[in-house]
């Protein structure tokens, strides 16, 4: 018997129909999602070729309903399982046909259940516009600081400045000024002659 794991996408909930929905990557086990990874913003533009998307907060809401159609899609395989094999073991004598009977109704109330379900988190995934409007923030790119937009010699030399007059302002202010003696040099190396 072969047992596929790994990890693959689950809980596709707010759906903003030709821009992007949400979906958590699942360690699953036989595509049942068993543990939630991270949730992502997945990207469905028009023209667009294979997945793309951007990390998100992990959603509560994708992981749920992950679980819930995994669950699902679980207890409909199973009634159909155990459907087949009451029939079979009615077939054969094997069990008194009002017996079967009552478990083939009991089954079927749970596909129907488990049915009913699986549809109502497929067909109501559309994100509210509240919802949109929160996703929305993450097509942004990240706002940054003066200070993250330094290069790695700026920043070596505003920490090494730091360290030297004790001032922790990384403030455009705090910059040291422009042809000082040492500035840019590794430490100890500041007026040698090379």
């Amino acid at each position: 018997m072969i047992v596929v794991s790994g990890t693959n996408y689950f809980g596709v909930v707010d759906r903003v129909p030709g821009l992007y929905y949400v979906a958590t990557r699942f360690f699953h086990v036989g595509y049942m999602p068993i543990m939630p990874l991270e949730s992502y913003l997945i990207f469905t533009w028009p023209g667009q070729t294979g997945r793309r998307g951007r990390r998100i907060p992990l959603s509560p809401k994708s992981v749920l309903v992950g679980w819930v159609r995994g669950a699902c899609g679980m207890a409909l395989w199973l009634t159909v399982v155990c459907s087949l094999l009451i029939l079979l073991a009615m077939d054969r004598h094997h069990m008194h046909a009002s017996d079967g009977r009552w478990l083939l109704l009991r089954i079927g109330a749970v596909f129907a259940v488990s049915g009913a379900v699986l549809a109502m988190t497929i067909v109501f995934n559309k994100a509210s516009p509240r919802r949109a409007a929160e996703l929305r923030k993450y097509l942004e790119p990240p706002k940054q600081s003066a200070y993250d937009r330094l290069t790695t010699k700026d920043k070596w030399v505003l920490e090494l400045e730091e360290q030297l007059t004790g001032n922790p302002d990384p403030s455009p202010q705090s910059q040291h000024p422009a042809g000082r003696e040492g500035a840019g040099e590794p430490p100890g190396t500041a007026g040698r002659a090379g």
